[in-house]
Formats: structure tokens, C-alpha cells, sequence
């Protein structure tokens, strides 16, 4: 068997792992939350996006409520978006007004909290184009 050949699809397999959405984890004992990075989104002015938001629960069944900070201006969103025991997915609107302003890739945060102190966050690219 060519090695070099195994190695470079070994490689391949890796570098393929890191590309996407990420995820970031919280343990608190034996329960663990994990928020997943949504793709990058883009609305247009007077429009909206459908955005999915993910998270999965290992150990526990509490809800989790999921809230954005730093929207762009214009944009809204449910502020506070509830999780409850078997969801672990869920569709949102992001809409922007007809006078937002154009942006590119504005980092919002996305903060996923439960029940014992269990919280994480991270952002996603989210911009506003001109109709």
C-alpha cells in the first residue's frame, strides 16, 4: 500500500473535521451543555432569515434558554428563546427594518444558559445587505 497516499487521506479527514461551525461546552458536574456555532446569515433590508440555532444536553432535561447580544441595528430577534426537554434544535427570524444599515459580518453573541449555573456563548457572522 502506498503510505503516502494513506497519509494524505488521513490528513484530508482532519482538516475536513475542522472546517464548519464549531461548538462550544459547559460541564457542571455530570451534565454537560454544548452550543453549536450557526452558519453565517444574511438579510436584506426590510427582510427576514431563517437562522438555525443548536444545542445538545447530556444528563440533564432542564430547559435552556438562548438569548443575542449585539444585533446590528435594525435587526430583532426573540430576545430570549426557550429550549425545552427534547429540543434540541430550533428555527429563528432575524428581521431587519427597511432602514437598517448595511453591514458586513457583524459578530453577534449567542448565550445559551440552564439551570446550576450552566452557561456558554459564542458568535456568529450575521450581515445586512441593501435591497
Amino acid at each position: 500500500m502506498n503510505y503516502r497516499f494513506v497519509f494524505a487521506l488521513a490528513f484530508l479527514a482532519v482538516a475536513a473535521a475542522g472546517c464548519g461551525p464549531g461548538s462550544i461546552s459547559v460541564t457542571r458536574g455530570n451534565k454537560t451543555l454544548t452550543l453549536f456555532e450557526p452558519e453565517a446569515a444574511t438579510v436584506k433590508q426590510g427582510e427576514s432569515v431563517k437562522v438555525e440555532v443548536k444545542i445538545s444536553r447530556e444528563n440533564f432535561t432542564d430547559p435552556v434558554s438562548v438569548r443575542f447580544e449585539g444585533l446590528p441595528p435594525g435587526v430583532t430577534t426573540d430576545n430570549s428563546t426557550t429550549f425545552n426537554n427534547g429540543q434540541d434544535s430550533m428555527n429563528l427570524n432575524f428581521h431587519a427594518t427597511a432602514a437598517a444599515p448595511a453591514v458586513t459580518n457583524q459578530e453577534v453573541k449567542i448565550i445559551a444558559e440552564a439551570s446550576g449555573g450552566m452557561a456558554t456563548k459564542l458568535t456568529m457572522k450575521l450581515s445586512v445587505k441593501a435591497k
